[in-house]
């Protein structure tokens, strides 16, 4: 069944068959499932500051399971659940899940399969091998891409000014998405000459966000927010198109495709997992779109409401399936939202209003989640 793209239902039992509680419990504990650390023998917690050894493995006497033990975890407010924990919880706790609600669990069990590359997410998996197959493509490209370097500076009040205050963005998130503030950008020109482009001023901050390698090329896309898009002085350069957002998308069950990586980063500080394309006239592939819709249930779009992005919203609707939402702006008896995209949103608006809208684009999708609940339940019979 699982050669032929058709996966059983992914389960606990589905799961212990094919790794073990002792590897799972090990994997994500960083600690080794041991004789050692039974019976008496114990360690620190490694999900809290810990200076004394109060924890333990141990196997449940009535079930036989492998528990995690905290002796102190009774009296540390959310470690509470950590006191006495199996490999679910522990795996609960550490992406943040409840796994004592029906989403909670079914979310823990895809990050295992993931993290183990089992189910939908095995290596010899049809939608894999096709993936595999486009970055193969895309890394004998015979184009060799043109040289930028980048000299990253601190972070400093302005760069916290710009991301934090105005969108929410943390330096947590900036660090998870890989960017980085630039003090110096330097680019190859057409005769293989690597030229300054650039040096920082605080009126003209540029920041960096990394794609990779390809052929040992560093892949980057310079962002220089401050900058109106004009000929003179480009607000956007990169050496190569990607999709961004892919490496930091976690299992869901609603994924959203946006036009800008600070929408991206906007939506994660509410926990929603998005993707971005290159540009609004830069198609999502087939096999972008595989690579995402295998860690969600579902996508949407949230595009701008221009030409460019009702153009592009309308191709992913057809071409794949995509349901296009938008912050429209008073036509055609549409709300007007004052703003063109979600990153506009939070700045004006705030957190709490950014949240309000975000729930109620969640309700306005729930006779869609309803239908991929049904369609689960056909092919997962």
């Amino acid at each position: 069944m699982e050669n032929l793209g058709l996966y059983p239902k992914l389960t606990k039992d589905y799961i212990l068959e094919r790794v073990s509680e002792e590897e799972i419990m090990e994997f994500y504990m960083d600690i080794p499932v041991i004789d050692e650390n039974f019976y008496g023998n114990s360690f620190r917690n490694p999900f809290r500051v810990d200076d004394f050894n109060t924890c333990n493995y141990y196997y449940d006497k009535k079930t036989g399971k492998l528990r995690f033990r905290d002796f102190s975890g009774r009296s540390s407010g959310s470690l509470d659940r950590l006191f006495n924990a199996d490999i679910f919880d522990v795996v609960g706790f550490r992406h943040k899940l409840n796994p004592n609600t029906k989403e909670g669990f079914f979310l823990i069990l895809n990050i295992i399969a993931k993290d183990f590359k089992l189910h939908k997410y095995k290596d010899n998996d049809e939608e894999v091998l096709k993936i595999n197959n486009f970055i193969n493509k895309q890394k004998n490209k015979k184009e060799r891409l043109k040289v930028i370097k980048v000299a990253p500076r601190k972070w400093n009040k302005g760069d916290e000014l710009y991301w934090f205050n105005k969108y929410g963005i943390s330096s947590k998130t900036l660090k998870e998405h890989k960017v980085y503030p630039i003090q110096e950008l330097f680019i190859e020109d057409r005769n293989g000459f690597i030229n300054r482009y650039y040096i920082y001023k605080y009126n003209d901050p540029a920041y960096a966000y990394y794609g990779g390698q390809e052929n040992g090329i560093h892949i980057w896309k310079i962002y220089f927010p401050m900058r109106s898009n004009n000929k003179s002085l480009s607000k956007v350069i990169t050496n190569k198109s990607f999709i961004q957002g892919l490496d930091t998308f976690l299992p869901c069950r609603i994924g959203v495709v946006t036009k800008s990586y600070k929408d991206v980063m906007v939506l994660k500080e509410f926990g929603i997992q998005a993707i971005c394309l290159s540009s609004e006239s830069t198609p999502l592939t087939t096999e972008e779109y595989w690579h995402t819709r295998r860690y969600c249930d579902f996508l949407v779009s949230l595009l701008d409401y221009d030409k460019a992005g009702i153009r592009m919203a309308n191709y992913l609707k057809k071409q794949f399936g995509i349901k296009p939402l938008m912050l429209t702006r008073g036509k055609y008896n549409k709300p007007d939202y004052g703003v063109k995209d979600i990153s506009d949103f939070r700045e004006m608006y705030g957190k709490q209003k950014t949240l309000d809208l975000i729930n109620k684009s969640i309700d306005h999708l729930s006779d869609f989640i309803e239908y991929s609940k049904q369609l689960n339940k056909i092919l997962w019979k």
